[in-house]
């Protein structure tokens, strides 16, 4: 295929996507109008679909899942964080583990439905928002779509699995259309000499060791890998899943000493929902900052304001924390072999690059 009239990169993520757009300017832009955000700027849209119970067909995606009506209904189910369970070994890993049944689809079947709803939304939007900055029909135009993924995952069965899917939610479906996958997320962030890129995302974080060479004739920049790729399920959400099991154990605790008016088969739900909650989020966000507080408190879902338990930090409805509590969790992230090996992979990197130039 010819150069394309239009190149569209997509970074799906666990818990937002992102898409870039070149019609052959130089300068590349975001796709920031999105469903649901009126006349706002988005520079993402959240990974998230809506499920009337007991349907196969989603009520809503992105932004139009988080109003009130969806999130709240007593009759549908929010579906999210389930990119990393493309992953056949994290799928199993997820399904074993009891607190994860919760968000956990059921099967690899699942899995893909859902990202083939979510890219058909996705798909959609890019065609309403873009087809009208073409000279040639949609279907006539000659268009790429890019998508980086995960340095962890296989490349069979997992990223044929996943090209798989977004061929069949429309992208690369028409004769000059094409569906790529490109780089992984790890060689998408690189943009110098010799560096050791660090992609942390939601699920997984990614690192690669690259060297920018002289750019060709063209303009393009071509990189070459000076170490392998690492990658590991490292990223937010392992941070929120942490926080999720102290909130559990400290319910339960709780539910030891005394009613709190809660059913112990609520604590998982409440736990999970006090992890998705404004609160611990912009904690978790704001660790490390100069204007953080050294504590910060999370509403507990269905639990009556009058309830009092000191020795778990439960008051007014809300349960307090240290911001030390969370701090555990980040080192046990950072202490992974991946990070471990950094500086290494970089040492190593600077040995090659020397040679190089000599």
């Amino acid at each position: 295929m010819s150069t394309p009239e239009l190149v569209v990169a997509i970074d799906f993520g666990t818990d937002v996507a992102f898409c870039n757009i070149s019609t052959g300017e130089e300068t590349v832009r975001w796709l920031q109008k999105w469903p649901g955000r009126a006349n706002a700027v988005e520079n993402k849209v959240p990974t998230v679909l809506v499920y009337p119970k007991n349907s196969s067909t989603p009520s809503s995606w992105g932004f139009l899942s988080e109003v009130p009506a969806e999130q709240m209904s007593q009759d549908k189910e929010c579906k999210e964080w389930f990119k990393t369970f493309l992953d056949d070994e994290r799928l199993a890993i997820a399904q074993r583990d009891g607190h994860q049944l919760r968000v956990c689809p059921s099967s690899m079947q699942e899995v893909e439905r859902l990202y083939c709803d979510f890219f058909q939304f996705l798909y959609k939007t890019i065609q309403e928002k873009l087809q009208g900055e073409l000279a040639n029909r949609w279907e006539d135009a000659k268009i790429e779509f890019i998508f980086s993924v995960p340095t962890t995952w296989k490349p069979v069965p997992t990223v044929e699995r996943f090209k798989s899917v977004v061929e069949r939610a429309g992208f690369g479906i028409h004769p000059n259309h094409k569906a790529i996958i490109g780089l992984t997320e790890a060689e998408a962030a690189a943009n110098r000499d010799v560096l050791l890129v660090c992609d942390v995302g939601g699920g997984t974080t990614d690192l690669c060791v690259l060297r920018m060479l002289n750019q060709d004739g063209g303009g393009a920049i071509n990189l070459e890998q000076l170490d392998v790729v690492q990658g590991a399920t490292i990223g937010s959400v392992q941070l929120d899943t942490a926080f999720e099991k102290l909130a559990r154990n400290r319910l339960r605790l709780a539910q030891l000493s005394g009613k709190m008016g809660l059913f112990p088969g609520q604590l998982d739900d409440v736990a999970g929902e006090m992890a998705e909650s404004q609160e611990y989020q912009n904690a978790k966000c704001e660790y490390g900052s100069d204007h953080q507080t050294e504590y910060f408190t999370v509403a507990v879902p269905r639990l009556a304001r009058a309830y009092i338990n000191d020795l778990e930090g439960i008051r007014h409805g809300e349960m307090k924390f240290r911001r030390d509590d969370i701090k555990a969790s980040f080192d046990v992230q950072v202490r992974r072999p991946q990070f471990q090996l950094a500086q290494k992979s970089l040492t190593i990197s600077d040995q090659q690059a020397v040679r190089i130039d000599r």
